[in-house]
C-alpha cells in the first residue's frame, strides 16, 4: 500500500470514498505505519554498530593517509586515494616482471673456479628464486585488464573485433587502466 484512502461519513454515518476526507481506515494506516517502519529500518543502526563504522571509517582514512579526525573527506576522496594507489601497485608490478625478463633473457651464472671462456655460462633463470606475490599481482592486474575489455565490449552489440583492437590500443597508449 503507497497511500491511505480518505473517508467522509454520508448522511446514514457509513463512509464514502473522498480523496479529500478527513477519516480513514484503521487498516490502511497501520499499513504504511507498518511499511515506513520497514524502510526505517533499513537506515537507522544500534550506537554500537553506529560507532564500529565510525572506528572502520577513521581506520581506513587513516590507511589512506588521511588524518584520523578528518571529518571533510568524501567519499570521492577515498576513491582517488585507492586508486593512486592501485595504480602505484600496477606500475611495482609491471616493473618487477620486467626486471624478470632481464634476468631471466640478460643475466648469466659463471660458477666459482670456472675457466670464463672454456665452461658456458648457467643462465639466471635456472637460479632465479619464486615470486609469488608478483605473480599474483601481475595475474591479478590481467584479470583486471580482462574485466575491462569485457565492460567496455559490453556496449556493444556487432564489429566486436575492430572494438576490442581499439580498447587494446588505448590499453597500450595508456588511456585506459
Amino acid at each position: 500500500m503507497t497511500e491511505i484512502n480518505r473517508y467522509e461519513m454520508n448522511h446514514k454515518g457509513l463512509p464514502d470514498f473522498d480523496d479529500k476526507g478527513v477519516w480513514v481506515l484503521y487498516e490502511d494506516q497501520a499499513a504504511i505505519v507498518a511499511a515506513l517502519q520497514e524502510q526505517l529500518s533499513q537506515f537507522s543502526m544500534s550506537a554500537g554498530h553506529a560507532d564500529q563504522r565510525k572506528a572502520e571509517s577513521v581506520a581506513v582514512r587513516v590507511a589512506l593517509g588521511f588524518s584520523a579526525d578528518a571529518d571533510d573527506v568524501a567519499p570521492c576522496d577515498l576513491v582517488d586515494a585507492i586508486a593512486s594507489l592501485q595504480e602505484q601497485v600496477r606500475a611495482l608490478a609491471a616493473e618487477a616482471e620486467a626486471l624478470k625478463n632481464y634476468i631471466k633473457s640478460e643475466c648469466f651464472i659463471m660458477e666459482v673456479g670456472a675457466h670464463p671462456i672454456a665452461e658456458a655460462d648457467i643462465s639466471a633463470e635456472e637460479r632465479m628464486p619464486e615470486t609469488p606475490s608478483t605473480d599474483a599481482a601481475l595475474r591479478e592486474i590481467r584479470a583486471q585488464a580482462v574485466e575491462g575489455f569485457a565492460e567496455h565490449i559490453a556496449f556493444y552489440h556487432s564489429d566486436s573485433k575492430s572494438h576490442a583492437l581499439y580498447y587494446a590500443a588505448r590499453i597500450r597508449e595508456g588511456e585506459q587502466p
